[in-house]
Order: C-alpha cells, then structure tokens, then sequence
C-alpha cells in the first residue's frame, strides 16, 4: 500500500489557523500513512502571506509530503508567468492548469517550474453533468476527453501534460482512452459521508478500483460526518479499511 491521498486545506480564516490544523492533523498515524500531498488553493491568497504559507507550512509538515499547488492556471501567457514564478523556490510537485489557456501557457510552466508535475483541470467536479451537457453539449467525459486529445494534436511529443482532474464517474473510461496520465479524483466520499458540494461522487475505494492514481480528501478524513454519528477517527478508519481493500485486491 502506497500515500494515495492528497489532503486540501481550504477555507481558512487564517495561515495561523491552516498551519495549526496541518501540525495537529500530521501527528496521527493515519497521515503519515497514507497522505501524499497537501493541496492549497484559496490559502495561496492570503492577505500579506500569499505563497509564503508553503514556507509556513513547510515548518510542520512531514519532508516527504509534497506540495500540489491548485492553481488552475488561467490567463494569458505573461500572467500565467508571473504567477508562477512566486512559486519557483518551493518546487511543488503538481500545478494544475486549465484546459482554457493557450498550448504555450503549458509550455511555460515547464520552463518556470521544470520539476512540477502538470495536472489538467477541464470540467470542475461540482458541476452536474446534465449542466455540462446544457452548457456545452457534451457530457463531462467527453469534454475532458476533447480537451486531452486537444493538446496531444498541438503538442505531440512535446505534450507536458502528465496528470488529469476528474470525477471518479469519468476516471474508468478516460484511463482505458489514456492510459498515460494519472488521474486525479476530486469528489470522493464513502457512503458514511454526507453529500456535500460536490456533484459526480463515489467512495475511496471505487475510485481506486476504476482507475484513480490519487484521491483528494478533506472532510472524510479530518471531520468525519458529525450529523451522521461518524467521528474523524472513525472515518480514517473506514477510509484505511477502503483503501487496504483495493490494494490486497490488487496483489
């Protein structure tokens, strides 16, 4: 069994705050098992701190645990440059970008962040897929799928792309058109688990069984479901128990 879980911190009054959490939450067993990375979005904002939280955060998190930058790296090229080169000195191990900027954007993050791992963010996974289809006339499957075939025209060989964003429901089939890239599952939660904002759900270990590399997880581990009598503790359990499941299948 391998870290398949990418903890998010989001919605944070406070870096003081965020860092507190991330110290106290990297002192149980099951993080150091099985978190891989510490995902940052909204937190990358903070007033007067911006990308120095990772500094922050370095200071009490595991060496091993590595940082995903939730980006989503969408403007024009210059922009998307300037933004990027604040986080040159961290060397995260994923950036996500997404799928509306130009090919050269892309390339520009490899250039800036040579090390970085491109994760592609095309269809967001609290949106509904009967809005997808109203929207854009597809379904999220082949959307994302368009996007990916997209860049691999434009880009061929020089293609950075390595990581893809999606729903579990999307992951099976995308994994057998693109075998290539790892999938990364946002909308994870196990049916102990509350619904939540996220539309296009399924448990941890569904999501491992049809394909997914990595599984983005907050709430299940850190919270649990209160409203429904499940502690946190009880919740790591459960997701562990998921998780050590889909690997001695797999043996």
């Amino acid at each position: 069994m391998k870290p398949v879980i990418i903890l998010p911190y989001d919605g944070y009054e406070s870096a003081e705050k965020l860092v507190i959490s991330c110290a106290n939450f990297f002192k149980t067993a099951f993080a150091t098992q099985l978190v891989a990375f510490i995902k940052l979005n909204d937190a990358l904002h903070f007033r007067k701190v911006g990308p120095e939280i990772l500094a922050m955060l370095s200071e009490v998190k595991p060496t091993s645990v590595r940082y995903f930058i939730d980006l989503k790296i969408p403007d024009v090229l210059q922009t998307d440059k300037n933004i990027l080169r604040h986080y040159v000195e961290f060397k995260p191990a994923i950036v996500t970008v997404s799928s509306i900027v130009a090919s050269k954007s892309l390339m520009a993050v490899k250039e800036i962040l040579p090390e970085t791992k491109i994760a592609l963010v095309d269809t967001l996974t609290d949106i509904p897929e009967d809005e997808c289809l109203k929207r854009y006339g597809i379904p999220p499957l082949e959307k994302i799928s368009k996007a990916l075939s997209d860049f691999d025209e434009l880009l061929k060989n020089d293609n950075p792309i390595e990581m893809v964003v999606c729903s579990p429901r999307e992951t099976k089939e995308l994994k057998r058109r693109f075998s290539q890239y790892e999938f990364v599952n946002a909308g994870i939660r196990s049916r102990h688990m509350a619904k939540d904002h996220q539309e296009r759900i399924t448990s941890a270990y569904d999501a491992l069984k049809n394909g997914a590399d990595w599984l983005v997880m907050g709430t299940q581990i850190e919270k649990g479901n209160p409203k429904g009598g499940i502690s946190p503790e009880e919740s790591q359990k459960i997701t562990l128990e998921e998780i050590e499941q889909y690997f001695k299948e797999k043996l």
